[in-house]
């Protein structure tokens, strides 16, 4: 457990959705936004870094996403459903696209790998917050 699901259990507003849900959402979401930047940064160092430009695009956008997402979801009690709704749909897509993007470079470079794993446990982690939201 982290520090996120004592905290929420904290709120003095009742949660509507299960806080185990909500934590692993946040963390997710945190983790990824700093891999997606980590990954970035690396991509921008490697020898053919003008053939990574679509991956560094996907991957700060992907971070900046995945921050401002964790934002609102971090502060649920009082914001708008379907605008915390519309964050996480799109936060499932930039996560997607980033995870494929960096699948495709994978086998040579192992910060792409563990960006693609960790945009794929980012969506999944969207998505199970998305369900537990309808």
């Amino acid at each position: 457990m982290t520090a996120t699901e004592p905290m929420l259990d904290s709120h003095p507003t009742d949660a509507t959705i299960d806080p185990r849900v909500i934590a692993a959402a946040i963390d997710a979401l945190a983790d990824c936004a700093v891999i997606c930047e980590q990954c970035a940064d690396a991509c921008m160092d490697e020898a053919e870094a003008d053939q990574l430009r679509a991956c560094i695009r996907l991957d700060l956008a992907c971070a900046d996403i995945c921050h401002a997402t964790a934002g609102v979801v971090a502060r649920y009690a009082g914001i708008d459903p379907d605008l915390t709704r519309s964050l996480v749909d799109a936060c499932v897509i930039a996560c997607r696209l980033c995870a494929e993007e960096c699948a495709m470079h994978a086998g040579t470079m192992r910060h792409c790998a563990i960006c693609s794993e960790q945009t794929r446990r980012c969506a999944a982690a969207c998505l199970d917050l998305l369900d537990a939201m309808s």
